[in-house]
């Protein structure tokens, strides 16, 4: 009978604690039910995405797994087919374009520590309809007194990234990056800059000494300026 009364004036005293519990397991739970949705849905979102192009980013074997941070993070990268321009060159028009300064990060790299099996991982898809012309060109440069003068102090460096990913390295992807930027500014400014008329000394270039940004800059000025103009720059270092 104590012990009887004893449960009673306890569980009398103490009914908001336990039912502050009970509405803490039940948010808890909740919580896991959403958070398995949210990750199902970002999953399916994923592959619609996939599914509405013929090319991916990256393309994986099956012994690597590829988790949903990962996945989100593949489908955030800037595909050379989407770079477009939207509101580049839009000037005032009590404005005057006199001159451009483009400051650009390297292209789509390979990780810069270890990634087991990266080997297997391809990083040649989604390259750009000029990709070809580009390789074409840069291999028909290769030792002409025109390479030399282009690559200054960069001479030795390798003009084109390998087929395979490689730590830190520049990809086909990255390379496909910068020729559709260069492609988007000269379509924008090409002719109120007066490419037709400019001379090298126009155009001044600087890169840092990395393979993957000298690759990069020698893309997007294949992209942005007229051979011409390309076989009569001369590139230059930059410190950082």
């Amino acid at each position: 009978m104590l012990l009887t009364n004893l449960i009673k004036k306890l569980t009398t005293q103490h009914r908001a604690f336990y039912c502050y519990m009970l509405l803490s397991v039940w948010l808890f739970l909740l919580l896991i039910v959403m958070y398995k949705y949210m990750e199902t849905k970002d999953v399916t979102l994923t592959v619609l995405k996939n599914s509405k192009s013929d090319q991916t980013t990256r393309s994986f074997p099956n012994s690597v797994h590829v988790d949903i941070k990962t996945q989100r993070v593949l489908r955030m990268c800037n595909l050379p087919q989407d770079i477009r321009t939207i509101s580049e060159g839009q000037v005032k028009d009590s404005f005057q374009l006199e001159g451009l300064l483009i400051l650009l990060r390297h292209g789509d790299r390979g990780p810069l520590t270890h990634v087991r099996d990266i080997s297997t991982i391809n990083c040649a898809a989604n390259i750009h309809p000029q990709f070809s012309a580009y390789e074409a060109y840069m291999d028909n440069l290769t030792g002409t007194p025109q390479l030399a003068q282009l690559l200054g102090p960069f001479h030795g460096f390798p003009l084109l990234p390998h087929r395979s990913c490689s730590l830190g390295q520049l990809t086909h992807v990255g390379v496909s990056q910068l020729l559709a930027i260069g492609q988007a500014l000269r379509a924008v400014y090409a002719d109120r800059l007066l490419f037709n008329t400019s001379t090298p000394e126009d155009f001044v270039v600087y890169s840092t000494k990395y393979r993957r940004t000298l690759q990069s800059a020698l893309a997007f000025l294949y992209g942005f300026l007229t051979p011409e103009l390309l076989h009569n720059v001369v590139l230059r270092e930059s410190p950082s």
